[in-house]
């Protein structure tokens, strides 16, 4: 009985051991989340010897690197991904299904972050702006909610980013408002935007950017060209796109914007005095590549590598004024990638590679017809988008059909498309249970209030037909599998080659911080 005993204190002590591992990690003064948007992990790879000791290298060689991150859902999106991050839950528990998704009571689309489907408001602070749509609390929220002392704050060229990982409690969150050329941020989150950052807008000179253009990095830095690898110059003229569209957003579509991301940011970090006590900070950041026009280059062009060039350079940056106003040794870094870049069908098909187009117009125009053969002349489809289909149901009920009958058909008619992998009625996705497999990842896709009748996935290496080259809603990436790092002090480096969940970001940081798990976190604590 004594020899029972005394096992049974061992194994408790071990498990004891293993629960607390994370918390015997020193409580960081800041936590810099970073998602790098578009972002090809491939490049890690191929352009290793290339970049910068303080940026990517240190991650790599410094900090613990999971190779086989990943997102268990099918639709990874930017915001989507950041909410996934920052909440430690899937879509279909959060909500944010995609950019937008169709409202059945308004009968409208609706964004993500606003508060109607289309905001034209070019003030300094944005109304309609909020994180009211996602459905539970992130990282940031329960940080606030134990200490109100902590400051929590998101930055980005884009609203969503921002919005989507700084949470509903957030001091802040900051993006870059294209129509006036400035950073703002919402009314939900303050009253105006303080001193600091209009003193900050009133300095900042994006005329000097549009003049200067865009060129190779090689051709204004003193880096010998041989350590900068590009096949051939080119030269981009932002001036005359400015013109052309009365705006600053060509500069999201440049290696500038990153720059700008990265200044913001440590002027934040300065007049918000963020690490400066022992109350902990989050700060999260998102980078793009090449936003709008991400597609309108292939994956491995010069503008591309130049991108990456500039975002080491970027990252060294912020790394080494952290450290200077900080220290790294009390600043906690984690760092991943949303909606991976993925090869154009073009490039696979030219390397004989399965790919191609889906024509989701098409094909929705032949499933109308093909219902109204079935079912009578109707109006049979309400909204389609995120390879999402709404069904009428309303017309469904008159004609005193089935909606699960005609879900079913649905499925059926576009199974028969080439370039579709699977197709799952919502009635399914509802009632049934999902293991493995593609069915899965649309399961945890999906959420029951907000989603479609009928949703559909594609083949890995097609992508939608856009009519629209710059139809954000429409695009996402099925590369789900990224790279992801922690670097810390106290946090040896390793190479981890076993898979992660994105999830398990949220409780891991959460462990870190001495704060409660939300009860609606999915994820687990990672072993560092």
């Amino acid at each position: 009985m004594l020899g029972l005993r005394k096992s049974l204190i061992v194994i408790s002590l071990v498990l004891f051991c293993g629960v607390v591992n994370a918390q015997n990690i020193k409580k960081p003064k800041l936590v810099v989340g970073v998602v790098l948007e578009n972002f090809n992990p491939d490049y890690l790879l191929k352009y290793s010897n290339q970049f910068t000791e303080g940026g990517f290298s240190r991650l790599v060689n410094e900090g613990v690197y999971f190779k086989n991150a990943y997102y268990p859902y099918f639709y990874s999106q930017t915001g989507v991904d950041q909410a996934t991050i920052s909440s430690g839950t899937t879509p279909s528990v959060h909500g944010i299904i995609s950019h937008a998704w169709y409202n059945r009571l308004s009968k409208k689309a609706v964004d993500n972050v606003t508060e109607r489907s289309i905001s034209t408001d070019v003030t300094e602070m944005m109304r309609n702006y909020s994180p009211k749509k996602m459905l539970v609390k992130t990282v940031g929220d329960d940080l606030k909610l134990m200490n109100s002392f902590s400051r929590v704050f998101g930055v980005a060229m884009n609203a969503e980013s921002s919005i989507m990982s700084a949470g509903h409690s957030a001091d802040a969150a900051f993006w870059f408002n294209h129509a006036r050329g400035e950073w703002t941020s919402s009314s939900y989150y303050m009253d105006s935007l303080s001193n600091w950052t209009k003193v900050y807008n009133k300095h900042l000179n994006l005329q000097y950017i549009l003049r200067r253009g865009w060129n190779p990095l090689a051709m204004e830095t003193t880096v010998a060209k041989s350590n900068l690898n590009y096949s051939s110059n080119f030269s981009h003229n932002l001036i005359k796109e400015f013109e052309r569209n009365g705006s600053y957003r060509i500069i999201k579509a440049t290696p500038y914007a990153n720059s700008l991301v990265t200044e913001f940011a440590k002027n934040l970090i300065v007049n918000e005095n963020l690490g400066r006590d022992n109350d902990s900070d989050i700060l999260n950041i998102s980078y793009s590549f090449l936003d709008y026009k991400c597609d309108d280059f292939s994956s491995y062009c010069d503008e591309k590598i130049d991108v990456l060039y500039r975002l080491d350079s970027e990252l060294a940056s912020l790394f080494k004024f952290i450290d200077e106003q900080v220290g790294l040794d009390n600043v906690l870094v984690v760092v991943t990638v949303s909606q991976s870049m993925v090869a154009a069908p073009e490039e696979l098909i030219k390397r004989k590679l399965p790919g191609g187009y889906f024509d989701s117009f098409r094909a929705i125009s032949l499933l109308k017809s093909y219902l109204n053969i079935t079912y009578g002349s109707g109006d049979w489809i309400a909204g389609y988008d995120s390879q999402q289909i709404y069904l009428n149901r309303e017309l469904i009920e008159r004609r005193e059909l089935k909606l699960r009958d005609v879900q079913d058909i649905v499925v059926d008619f576009l199974i028969q498309f080439t370039g579709i992998n699977k197709v799952v009625s919502a009635n399914s996705l509802s009632n049934g249970r999902f293991d493995n497999g593609v069915e899965k990842l649309i399961h945890e896709s999906f959420n029951q209030k907000r989603s479609g009748d009928v949703l559909y996935s594609l083949f890995p290496s097609w992508i939608n037909k856009l009519s629209d080259r710059e139809d954000y809603v429409a695009k996402y990436s099925y590369r789900t599998k990224v790279p992801m790092f922690w670097y810390y002090k106290g946090i040896e480096h390793k190479v981890v080659n076993d898979r992660v969940s994105l999830l398990d970001i949220a409780p891991t940081m959460s462990e870190i911080l001495e704060i409660p798990e939300s009860q609606t976190m999915t994820g687990s604590v990672i072993s560092l």
